[in-house]
């Protein structure tokens, strides 16, 4: 080694002791990235909670009907010879649809017929009966008269007097009897008139008509089946229109009435939402379900079928309730919150629970109280602890 090879100071040495003394001056830092609180502030629109007057809804589910339907069934005992429809088929008003042997209906108007003409016959013979009683008791009347006046001048006996004034009394029973009969007769006359008036009117129940314009929606009988007075034949329902039968809970009775507006929404039309009103309450509630039916009538719509499931928007009043935009929500899995402003003016993830949507609005049950201020529409930018500057 020379002299001056002591003096010097190695490289290595150097490099390190720059290292420390920087360590040593300047600020810590921790691993990972940079804290929320050193990042610049996030824009983004804000709002505060408030409370506001909203619509009480009530959501039920029903089932579509026809507003007029019916079961035609047999008013005669009677062979069905004929059925001219099938289920689905259009029918009009007075168009004939099934057809009942009209011997047993010819039959009985047969036997009506003649038992009017024996009735009338009868009545003739109580008639002729009663003008001769009646003949027979002036005669007595007039011989008793007579008689009386004999009484008075001593001109006859007591004994003549007696048997005319007895023949007299018998005469006029006899009229009064004939009258009666007259009078029976009379009315066995009039039961056979309207025996024979109904096996007529019988005829035309051997031959079933539509009652009014609609569509057939079951057929009970064939060819060859025996129909009974009572017993089913076809079911129609009118093409006039439909309507929705909703199924209410009870307590909702007072609420629902007459004129009401319901939104309605059938799944299986292409038209998403039908305006009806409540037409009709059914008075009778369901002990086993607790509920009630309101009719609902609907409007013509494409597609409309008997069956068809149904759900139903009923307003039964109004409250106030906390209402924010459905996009201020926050999806984290199955979690739900909003970004709620702190007092620092930093946010906070908070969780909600929701209740139901009016519209693009959504109801906040817990989570939000009036007068806490949230994030509008939260972006990815925005995270838990972020400095947030609002947006008007």
């Amino acid at each position: 080694m020379n002299g001056t090879s002591g003096k010097c100071i190695p490289k290595a040495f150097l490099s390190v002791a720059l290292i420390l003394f920087l360590w040593g001056c300047g600020e810590k830092i921790q691993p990972g990235n940079k804290s929320a609180a050193s990042a610049p502030a996030v824009k983004a629109r804000t709002a505060v909670a408030e409370m506001s007057g909203q619509a009480v809804v009530h959501e039920a589910v029903g089932t579509v009907t026809a507003r007029t339907k019916a079961v035609l069934s047999a008013k005669i005992m009677g062979t069905v010879t004929a059925v001219h429809v099938r289920e689905s088929d259009r029918v009009t008003e007075g168009q004939l649809l099934i057809e009942i042997d009209p011997r047993t209906v010819s039959a009985h108007r047969k036997q009506a017929e003649a038992g009017l003409s024996e009735a009338r016959k009868a009545y003739e013979a109580a008639v002729a009966a009663r003008d001769s009683a009646a003949s027979m008791a002036e005669l007595a009347k007039a011989t008793y008269d007579r008689y009386v006046n004999l009484m008075k001048n001593e001109s006859a006996s007591r004994q003549e007097f007696d048997e005319v004034a007895a023949r007299h009394r018998q005469a006029e029973a006899g009229l009064n009897q004939a009258k009666a009969m007259v009078e029976a007769v009379s009315e066995k006359v009039r039961q056979a008139e309207a025996a024979v008036a109904a096996s007529r009117v019988m005829d035309g129940d051997s031959h079933i008509t539509a009652p009014y314009e609609g569509v057939i929606t079951q057929r009970f009988v064939d060819p060859g089946s025996l129909a009974a007075p009572g017993s089913p034949l076809l079911a129609i329902r009118a093409v006039s229109g439909h309507r929705v039968d909703l199924i209410l809970p009870e307590h909702l009775t007072p609420l629902v009435k007459p004129g009401l507006s319901v939104v309605l929404t059938i799944p299986a039309l292409s038209q998403p939402k039908i305006t009806g009103t409540v037409m009709t309450i059914v008075p009778f509630s369901d002990p086993a379900s607790r509920s009630f039916v309101a009719q609902v009538d609907i409007p013509a719509v494409a597609g409309l079928q008997e069956g068809q499931y149904a759900k139903g928007r009923v307003e039964i009043g109004n409250a106030e309730r906390l209402m924010v935009p459905v996009n201020a929500l926050i999806q984290r899995g199955q979690l739900t919150g909003v970004y709620w402003i702190d007092p620092e003016q930093k946010a906070r993830f908070r969780l909600v629970r929701t209740g139901s949507i009016e519209g693009s609005d959504i109801e906040i049950l817990s989570g939000l109280k009036p007068g806490d201020r949230y994030i509008l529409e939260p972006n990815a930018q925005i995270v838990d602890g972020a400095l947030v500057e609002g947006l008007s």
